[in-house]
């Protein structure tokens, strides 16, 4: 089962995971809803899975791409 909580200060965090500490920290979330802190007493089951996002990308990008990172790699600079 996850639980979920929300904070708003570095202390409230800190609070937080010192009260569920028989739990397993799994995953915290800062955005623009709020910052939250959540824990698991089954971390194998209810571990977020992770999405995947496939994305076409044309032969002329992918190429620019590639060469950008060449040079990035080989002069040591940036874009």
């Amino acid at each position: 089962m996850i639980k979920k909580f929300q904070y708003t200060t570095k202390e409230e965090r800190e609070r937080i995971i010192q009260e569920n500490q028989n739990l397993v920290l799994i995953e915290e979330q800062n955005i623009i809803d709020g910052n939250f802190l959540l824990f698991s007493d089954n971390p194998q089951e209810d571990r977020p899975k992770a999405q995947i996002v496939y994305t076409n990308v044309s032969k002329e990008e992918l190429d620019a791409i590639k060469q950008a990172l060449d040079d990035i790699i080989l002069k040591g600079g940036a874009l």
